[in-house]
């Protein structure tokens, strides 16, 4: 899979992890730990997929946050391509999840 968002935003992305983070903007971010945890497919065709995934990372306090992110895809021929949301900024795409949403989503497995 190839992004395809400029690098304008990917600071905007990166903006909204710092604050979600607690570290104040102009700081440094240093390293983001996160590890996608599942997946739920909300609509499919030969050429786009839409997918929410389940991403889970520690909060400004080291606890555990889970977010959800919609994420779509579009088949460009020989591989498919990350299409940058409305306004170019991921921001809008990002939402806490509960932990019935974290129910709902199918866990990815080692090797699968």
């Amino acid at each position: 899979m190839r992004p395809q968002c400029g690098s304008r935003s990917r600071r905007r992305t990166t903006s909204y992890a710092a604050r979600q983070a607690g570290i104040k903007d102009g700081q440094p971010i240093g390293r983001l730990y996160a590890n996608l945890r599942g997946y739920r497919i909300l609509s499919y065709t030969d050429d786009e997929v839409i997918v929410r995934l389940l991403t889970e990372a520690p909060d400004a306090s080291g606890s555990s946050l889970m977010v959800s992110t919609e994420v779509s895809v579009r088949w460009t021929g020989s591989d498919w391509a990350l299409l940058a949301p409305a306004g170019g900024t991921f921001d809008q795409a990002v939402t806490a999840a509960s932990d019935s949403d974290v129910a709902t989503f199918l866990p990815f497995t080692a090797g699968g």
